[in-house]
């Protein structure tokens, strides 16, 4: 039994692939027709309508930012990972900045899809390309892609740095009001102590208990011991913790000169941060907005460089036709054939 049922299926199988092979020829020429037509459209487009695109690129290598050190402080920057400064290249700013400058009349999305980012691997090096059917704009595209993307990186991480040290002047200027309170308290009761305590004190006796003393006396003018009996002679002792305290005055003093010392330097430091303030709030998102890297607490500035600029390029990059024609070659036969069979299946049911 089960050998028949196989040579029926066997046979079943033949002609069903002997019909769609006998369908496809029936309708040759229509498959051929569509197939040409899809193919024909596609040529037009790859050669008609995609226009050739120049690119242009500038190598640049950054240093790895860890921390720097300024008259403010340390700054730790947030990350080591070149990667996560690259991509302020794609951010809304620079794109927005970009289109506005050349006229674009494109959105962010459109000119960063103009924008690629290679990064060399193992290394601190990486390249920004860009692209466009003009080889004089991709070339200024470029230039003024660059510049805004450092200017703008820079700018950001001098915002921060300002925030940062800004709140830790606060917080160590707080500190030192409050330690100036505590010590000028101290050195007050100090001095109280001082004024209550005599640096001497003085104490009485009979002369005739140090006869040493009692005996050059009585030489010295001609006077008889027993007439010295009731004389007395006066002592001075210094008062030892008279000058402890003392001691202690001073040193208090000392630390409220020096703790003033950086209490004004601190003000000073914090006087400046809040111009630097001032000045990126007046001056952020405006054509002055490069004069806010005016050296102070830019600290980024030693970390980019650029290792090769960019230039006009001379060659288009590859368009894409042949594949486009393949694409187009491709999707024609699959419709041919798929109009065919239909064809086929219509007049036959």
């Amino acid at each position: 039994m089960s050998e028949p049922v196989q040579q029926h299926e066997h046979e079943y199988d033949e002609i069903s692939i002997k019909e769609l092979i006998l369908a496809v020829w029936g309708q040759r020429k229509v498959v051929v027709a569509v197939a040409a037509l899809v193919f024909a459209l596609a040529a037009v487009y790859a050669f008609a309508f995609n226009s050739p695109s120049y690119e242009s690129s500038t190598g640049l290598i950054m240093k790895a930012p860890k921390e720097i050190v300024t008259r403010y402080g340390s700054y730790t920057f947030p990350s080591e990972n070149i990667g996560d400064y690259t991509n302020y290249i794609y951010s809304t700013d620079v794109a927005r900045r970009l289109i506005g400058k050349h006229q674009l009349g494109m959105t962010e999305e459109q000119f960063n899809r103009m924008v690629q980012v290679d990064l060399v691997k193992d290394s601190n090096q990486f390249a920004i390309k860009v692209s466009h059917e003009d080889p004089e704009t991709a070339y200024t595209l470029n230039k003024d892609l660059v510049d805004a993307f450092i200017q703008n990186l820079r700018i950001a991480f001098k915002t921060n740095a300002v925030r940062t040290f800004s709140s830790e002047m606060e917080t160590e200027t707080a500190r030192l009001e409050n330690e100036i309170r505590v010590q000028e308290k101290i050195l007050v009761g100090l001095t109280e102590v001082l004024e209550s305590v005599e640096p001497v004190y003085t104490l009485q006796r009979l002369l005739v208990s140090d006869p040493v003393t009692a005996a050059q006396v009585a030489n010295r003018f001609n006077l008889d011991l027993a007439s010295l009996s009731d004389d007395r002679m006066v002592e001075e002792f210094a008062n030892e913790n008279y000058f402890l305290v003392q001691a202690q005055a001073l040193e208090v003093q000392t630390a409220l000169v020096k703790l003033r010392e950086e209490q004004a330097n601190k003000q000073l430091l914090k006087q400046e941060l809040v111009e630097e303030q001032q000045l990126l709030t007046e001056l952020l998102d405006t054509p002055k907005e490069g004069e806010i890297l005016n050296g102070k607490l830019d600290v980024l500035a030693n970390n980019l460089l650029i290792t090769s600029p960019p230039i006009l390029p001379q060659s288009p990059v590859g368009t894409g036709k042949m594949l486009i024609l393949a694409i187009g070659a491709v999707l024609g036969a699959m419709m041919g054939l798929f109009v065919g069979f239909f064809l086929h299946y219509w007049k036959n049911s």
